[in-house]
Order: structure tokens, then sequence, then C-alpha cells
């Protein structure tokens, strides 16, 4: 099964027509409803699981695409609650909104079975089927969860241009197979993952991509980054080693395999 997002405003509203003759049904009463946006300090995620392959879709959409339809949601009058749209709404979140689009339902006293909170949200494998250009975001939204889960799910994910300047290996060597394998332009297709710290970005995939840049005199480079929030330098394990291997630019990285 290949995964599906929803995919145009049209589709958000033929899925929020579809879960107010639900809820009808259920309370035996007309419901209405607003579109808005709600603040993620007053909206409460009522699934605890999104699927890996379903979120890289989503991820690389709203970082890339600004992909920004509307989530189904319900309010008692007192707090909101997701119904539809979670994998959008972590998505959002890990971005840096502070706000999402909703269509919102207003039902009076109204519980879900459970609520979770956004930085207690689990990422879990389905081996669902993505097309090729989002095969490599799989990677991406594990490291991002990786980093996450150690620094206590304070982190911020951007998509921009970074200058290779201020990029940072955190490992000595390239193969030069490596390189040769990556040869042409095609290696442009996938951003490099870095992560912020003090105005310099280290990073954590892409050496190769990196360096072929940097070789190629190219002054800048997209890359996802994540920003660790409230973390001190001793903290962070990829910034120690880079400083302890002398590594203070692509300069110092060695190719293995000249002779």
């Amino acid at each position: 099964m290949t995964v599906h997002v929803v995919s145009s405003y049209s589709e958000a509203l033929e899925r929020l027509k579809s879960i107010i003759r639900s809820y009808e049904q259920i309370y035996g009463k007309r419901l209405n409803y607003i579109e808005t946006s709600i603040n993620f300090t007053n909206l409460y995620p009522t699934e605890k699981y999104l699927e890996l392959e379903k979120f890289a879709v989503v991820l690389k959409k709203t970082l890339t695409e600004n992909y920004d339809l509307p989530i189904v949601a319900i309010t008692n009058g007192k707090l909101n609650f997701v119904i539809d749209g979670h994998h959008r709404c972590y998505a959002k979140y890990l971005t840096g909104h502070s706000r999402i689009r909703a269509f919102k339902i207003f039902i009076e006293n109204y519980a879900p079975k459970a609520h979770y909170f956004w930085d207690t949200m689990e990422i879990i494998v389905t081996n669902e089927e993505v097309p090729e250009e989002y095969e490599y975001w799989k990677a991406i939204v594990k490291y991002v969860e990786y980093y996450r889960k150690i620094y206590g799910g304070k982190i911020l994910v951007k998509y921009c241009k970074v200058p290779l300047k201020d990029v940072i290996p955190t490992q000595p060597y390239i193969e030069k197979a490596k390189l040769q394998a990556l040869a042409g332009e095609r290696f442009f297709r996938n951003p490099i993952v870095t992560l912020e710290f003090r105005g310099k970005y280290y990073i954590i995939d892409g050496h190769a991509r990196a360096y072929i840049a940097f070789m190629k005199n190219i002054s800048e480079l997209y890359s996802v980054v994540l920003r660790l929030q409230k973390v001190s330098e001793e903290d962070i394990g990829i910034v120690r080693t880079s400083k302890m291997l002398g590594l203070r630019s692509l300069s110092d990285v060695k190719v293995l395999g000249y002779l």
C-alpha cells in the first residue's frame, strides 16, 4: 500500500464533512464548525503514534512545499482535540509554528478517550511504500526523532540554504568511492542534515555531498537543520567530537583511496 496524504483543500473539506456526519449520528444533533487557527498550547493529539512513512511525506511537503491544509479538531469550549491531521500538526509543531489552520467542531462537554502531548509523540514503522523522492526523508525523520529523544523533546526543524564556510564536518575521512558514486549533479537532489549550534552547522548526514559542493566552490547548500533548545556545548556529542578531532571546516576532511 502506498502512503496517502491529504492533497487539496477540497479533500480536507470532504474529510471534515464525513467526520461531522459521524459525530452527528453519535450525538443526535446538528453540529457547527468554523475555519480558524488553533494555538498548539491548547491543542492536544488524540493519537500517540504516527507512521514513519506518512510523516516523511508530510514533513518534506511542509518544509519544501508550504504544505498548509486545515486539520479537523473538536473543541468543548475550553480545550481542542485533534481528530484528523495528526501528521500535519506534528510537522508544523516541529518546524516552529505556534498555530495551525483548523476546522473546529463545537461539541459541549466533549472529552476523548485519551489525549497526549506533542513532545511525547512516537514514530512507528509501517513499511508502507512511498514515492522515491521521499525515501531519504524517512532517514531524516529518524534523525529528528533520535535527537529529539536524546535532548528531551525540545527541537526545531527548518529547511534552508546554509553557507558551506560555516558547515563543520563531524568525521575526518571520506572514501573516494563514495565521492565517485555521487559524481554529477544528481547529488544535489537531497539536502544534507545538520545540527545548528552557535552559528555553525555540524553535519549529521551528507559529508560526501557537502565535500563535493565545497570542491566545486559552491557557497551554499540546502540543509534540513536541527536546532536544539537550551543545550550546552558539553551536552552535544557531535560538537564535542568535531572539536576533539580538530575539525573546523570541510577543508580539514581527508579523502581515503587516493594513491
